[in-house]
C-alpha cells in the first residue's frame, strides 16, 4: 500500500497557476489590474527571491506581461511556503477558538 504524501502549500499553489495560466484572462493595462500588477511589482521586483526566480525559471529573456505575473506569484508562493514552514502552530485560545466556530 503507497501512502500518498501532503502536496505542500507551494506545490498546490503551482499547479492552480498552470491550471490557470492559459485560461484565466483579464487586461492587465487596465484599471485596477493595472494597479494591483504596478504594487505587487514594487514589493516584490526588488527581492532577491524575486532575481533567483527569474533567473532560474525565466531566463535573461525580457519578460512578457504573462510571464512576468508567473514570476511575481511564484515568487509569492515561494515566500509564503518559507513562512509557513518557520511558523510553529499553537493550540491556540480555547476560548477564541470556540467563538470563531460559531
Amino acid at each position: 500500500q503507497t501512502c500518498a504524501l501532503p502536496i505542500s502549500a507551494l506545490e498546490r499553489l503551482r499547479i492552480l497557476r498552470n491550471l490557470s495560466a492559459h485560461s484565466v484572462s483579464f487586461d492587465h493595462s487596465k484599471s485596477p489590474v493595472r494597479d494591483h500588477v504596478a504594487e505587487l511589482r514594487r514589493h516584490i521586483t526588488g527581492r532577491r527571491s524575486y532575481q533567483w526566480t527569474k533567473a532560474a525559471y525565466f531566463a535573461d529573456e525580457p519578460l512578457q506581461p504573462i510571464e512576468e505575473m508567473q514570476c511575481l506569484m511564484l515568487t509569492l508562493c515561494v515566500l509564503l511556503e518559507v513562512i509557513r514552514g518557520k511558523v510553529r502552530p499553537t493550540p491556540g485560545n480555547k476560548k477564541a477558538l470556540t467563538i470563531s466556530t460559531k
